[in-house]
């Protein structure tokens, strides 16, 4: 297969042009490669005509005190969505504010996503309850515990 300075085969190439795909000095757009190439309907940064589409939102942020520990959540109800499907992704940080470990992070930090409108709906929507609730479910485990006690206890070795 003869290939192009691009490095894209000259077959490939036309077989792209023949479906329409437009090269840019014989590359073709990324964007439509993806479109042709991923599963069912999925539209990359396209408005579906006579659809109203959620934007992508901002971050809410919230502040919250867990066991005397500081921390600022950060949700977005929808970073992705794929509104033929009813489909939405949420995304929801917690950190804590001077970098102390969590039961759900060794770093301060933890990023999590939620499929679903209706994540968060037994926690009333409230993303600060979830993270809350996770935190004290979290610090049950017997290794936190053990982890809290050594904490507390002074150790010269």
């Amino acid at each position: 297969m003869l290939a192009n300075s691009s490095g894209v085969s000259s077959f490939i190439t036309g077989k792209l042009a023949k479906i329409g795909v437009p090269l840019r000095d014989g590359i073709p757009s990324c964007a439509i490669l993806a479109r042709l190439t991923l599963p069912g309907s999925l539209k990359l940064m396209e408005k579906t005509p006579g659809i109203e589409t959620p934007e992508r939102c901002e971050y809410l942020t919230y502040a919250a005190i867990w066991e005397g520990i500081a921390l600022e959540i950060r949700h977005c109800p929808c970073w992705f969505s794929m509104p033929e499907d009813d489909f939405v992704t949420q995304h929801i940080e917690v950190r804590s504010l001077d970098k102390r470990i969590l039961p759900i992070t060794e770093t301060g930090y933890r990023s999590h996503f939620m499929n679903g409108a209706e994540a968060l709906v037994e926690f009333e929507n409230d993303p600060v309850a979830f993270i809350l609730w996770w935190l004290d479910e979290a610090a049950k485990a017997p290794e936190w515990r053990a982890k809290q006690n050594a904490d507390r206890q002074l150790s010269f070795f």
